[in-house]
Parts: C-alpha cells; sequence; structure tokens
C-alpha cells in the first residue's frame, strides 16, 4: 500500500509508493530500494565517521541515504561485479536477430536432407518417356530415308550426263575460246618474240677546236678531243643511226668540218659536214644506218678542211637500235 505523506501548507510530497518509488525532500524522487545493513563493526565506524566529519547535522535516515547512495549496494536489483548469468534465465534467446547465421529453416532451403527424394523434378532410374521420346529403335521414315536410298526425282546417277548443260571433258568452245594453240597477234606477241630497245653512244669535246687542216677523234665516253684513233666496242648487237654532232662560234670560210662514224677504225656510211661559214647549231645524218654485230667498236672522226682553227666543238651523239627476247 502506498504509503505519502503531504504535510500542510509543505509543498512537496514525501514517502514510499508502492515499493516502487520514494519522494524524497526537494522534489527527489528515487527507486525504491532497501539499503543493506548488516551492523558490523566496520560498517558502524564508517558511518559514525561519516557522521561526525561530512554530515553531523543530519539526522540517522538522512545520514543513511547518503551513505547508501555513495556506498550504496542493490542487492535485489544488481549482481555483484564477480557474478554468474544463468543464460537460460535471458529474454529474447527465441530472437532471428543474426539472418547470416544458418537456422534449420535456412538450411533446408539451401540444402536437403541426407535421406530425400526429387520426385516431383526427377524421374527414376528406370523410367519411360513413352509419350516425348521414341523407343531405341525406331524409324524417322517420314523425315529421313534409309542408309540406302534413292533422289531419283532429284538427283542424277552417279553414273550420268550434262550433255545440254556442259560439254565432255574434251570439247570444243569455238565461238568464245581459241583452241590451246592459238595466236593473239593483234594484241599480244608469240612466246618466242623480240622487243625493240634504243640505246645511246655519246662523247665530249670538252669545247676544243681542231687545228687547220688536222684530223682529231671522239671515243665514246671519253672526255675530250683526242688524236689518235680510238674506240669502244659495243656488246650486242644492233643498227647505229641517227648521229648528231654540236657546235658553237663559226667555222672559218676557207673550209667545212667533216663528221663521221668508224666501226672498227673505218669510216662508215654515217658522215656529215659543218658547211663552211656554218655557225652555232647541231647538224646530223638522220638517214644512214650501220650493222653492228657484237663487240663491233664505235667512234668518230673528225676532219678540219679549213686553213685556220675549226668551230668549237661540243659533243657528239649516236642512236643504236636492237631487239631483244
Amino acid at each position: 500500500m502506498a504509503k505519502v505523506w503531504y504535510p500542510l501548507f509543505s509543498g512537496e510530497v514525501r514517502g514510499s509508493f508502492g515499493n516502487k518509488f520514494i519522494y524524497r525532500r526537494g522534489g527527489v524522487v528515487t527507486k525504491y530500494f532497501v539499503p543493506r545493513d548488516p551492523k558490523s563493526a566496520a560498517q558502524l565506524e564508517v558511518r559514525r565517521l561519516f557522521l561526525e566529519n561530512y554530515v553531523s547535522g543530519l539526522t540517522k535516515e538522512q545520514a543513511d541515504l547518503l551513505y547508501a547512495a555513495i556506498l550504496h549496494l542493490h542487492e535485489g536489483q544488481y549482481a555483484e561485479l564477480s557474478h554468474l548469468h544463468d543464460h537460460g534465465s535471458l529474454e529474447g534467446l527465441g530472437d532471428d536477430d543474426h539472418t547470416q547465421y544458418l537456422t534449420p529453416g535456412r538450411a533446408d532451403l539451401l540444402y536437403s536432407v541426407l535421406v530425400h527424394a526429387h520426385g516431383g523434378l526427377y524421374s527414376v532410374l528406370g523410367h519411360l518417356h513413352d509419350a516425348s521420346y521414341s523407343a531405341l529403335s525406331h524409324n524417322h521414315s517420314s523425315l529421313y530415308s534409309v542408309l540406302a536410298h534413292l533422289h531419283d526425282g532429284n538427283y542424277s546417277a552417279l553414273s550420268h550426263n550434262h550433255s545440254a548443260l556442259y560439254s565432255a571433258l574434251a570439247h570444243l568452245h569455238a565461238a568464245d575460246y581459241a583452241a590451246l594453240s592459238h595466236n593473239h597477234n593483234s594484241a599480244y606477241s608469240l612466246l618466242g618474240h623480240t622487243h625493240l630497245y634504243r640505246d645511246v653512244y655519246a662523247a665530249h669535246a670538252a669545247g676544243g677546236t681542231i687545228a687547220a687542216g688536222a684530223t682529231m677523234y671522239l671515243c665514246p665516253f671519253v672526255y675530250g678531243l683526242i688524236a689518235a684513233n680510238n674506240a669502244i666496242g659495243y656488246p650486242f648487237p644492233g643498227t647505229a643511226t641517227k648521229c648528231f654532232l654540236r657546235v658553237a662560234g663559226t667555222q672559218p670560210a676557207s673550209g667545212s668540218l667533216a663528221c663521221t662514224m668508224q666501226k672498227n677504225g673505218a669510216d662508215s656510211a654515217i658522215t656529215f659536214t659543218v658547211p663552211a661559214g656554218g655557225t652555232t647549231g647541231e647538224f646530223s645524218d638522220l638517214t644512214h644506218t650501220v650493222a653492228l654485230a657484237a663487240g663491233d667498236r664505235v667512234g668518230w672522226k673528225l676532219v678540219n678542211n679549213a686553213s685556220a682553227a675549226s668551230i668549237v666543238i661540243g659533243y657528239v651523239t649516236l642512236g643504236i637500235e636492237g631487239t631483244t627476247n
């Protein structure tokens, strides 16, 4: 039963309420407890010293409350520092607070028991699929043919003839193709045919002149006029043709300058002159030709028929034509 005092004109409530709360002076409310009071010699001495030195003006009840607040025991509410908890008395043991751990229910969802059956998903070892599959020995005659079969309507026999579409192995395409032995003279040459080639022999006189009535020579690939007859052999058979001489200045009026191609040291049919009084320009023989055998030596002889030094001589060129396979 609640015991609460409310003194007249006191303005506060004091006392215990159903062993649940204690209303104290100054509006303080604490949980109800019963202080441990063994009244040992040590406790009584501590209490005496506490009353004497700290709260001498308090009543015993007040001193006990303060003492209990400082050095208190909650025997009914709390256990000692060194104590045991009975795990079975804890609340919430049945709560599923850790979903990362397997419970029997979770394990059943992931794994089956050691002895189980998949009757709804799998068939027994010895079973039949008569409605869906055919027997081991069956026939697809409506879809496939037997190993030994004929496609007479679509294919011909192994030995057959396409005479209407194809020709025999030995056949002629006279209208479209030429025979194996044929000639394309208008577009191609025969397997054994030749190609025309052209070459040039040349020499440079280095701007020299020839003395009155004198004779000088030019040798292919040699720079300058030379006094002795000299020549270079041509390595292939061919035809010498179209010879040019380049001069500068004026040939004396007293005589011409003659230029002759020589073969193997002898004059050839290719010859021409710079006339007396002739001036800067090119002089040539574009008419005559000379046959050359492989190894024939080619050079030029120049004769000044004037009574004074000749016109300045530049260079001479000679064309050589031949054929090759």
